[in-house]
């Protein structure tokens, strides 16, 4: 004779499932949070292998035509290119100034970086920024351009 109840509760009670939602949405908000810091260094990322690939399109330009070719950096339209060669738009969310050798930095105009056809190369650097780290385009006699993150930035 069994002697337990026939009408036996089986499942879970209301508080079991209060605390397993409670730590799924935990987890899921630690998820979100820890994501959207990679989205915007994605961004970053992004932004800064394509400013040196203009910045390298132009180098070699200047060499094949033997004429000058610049980029252009428009910090008031956030945009960038090579000069008549149509403009690409910086990423939203992204900070970008420029750092003239002469008269310091930059946070509006539109400014040039021109290249040469003996390698010659006038021009400042780029800074690209996000809250969380900034990268510094800079152009280079060897390889017409070189991004690196700036120290103090994560």
């Amino acid at each position: 004779m069994d002697l337990r109840s026939p009408h036996r509760n089986s499942g879970f009670t209301l508080l079991e499932l209060i605390v397993v939602l409670f730590l799924i949405s935990l987890i899921a908000g630690i998820a979100v949070v820890s994501f959207a810091g990679t989205f915007s260094s994605g961004t970053l990322d992004a932004a800064a292998r394509s400013l040196v690939a203009a910045m390298k399109q132009a180098r070699m330009q200047s060499s094949v035509s033997g004429e000058p070719q610049a980029v252009f950096i428009d910090l008031d339209a956030g945009s960038y290119g090579l000069d008549g060669k149509g403009s690409r738009a910086f990423s939203r969310g992204l900070s970008v100034s420029f750092v003239d050798p002469l008269a310091g930095r930059q946070t509006r105009g539109r400014h040039r970086i021109e290249f040469d056809p003996i390698g010659g190369i006038r021009g400042g650097t780029v800074l690209l920024q996000t809250q969380k780290r900034t990268v510094s385009v800079r152009p280079d006699p060897l390889v017409a351009a070189v991004a690196e993150n700036v120290e103090g930035s994560r």
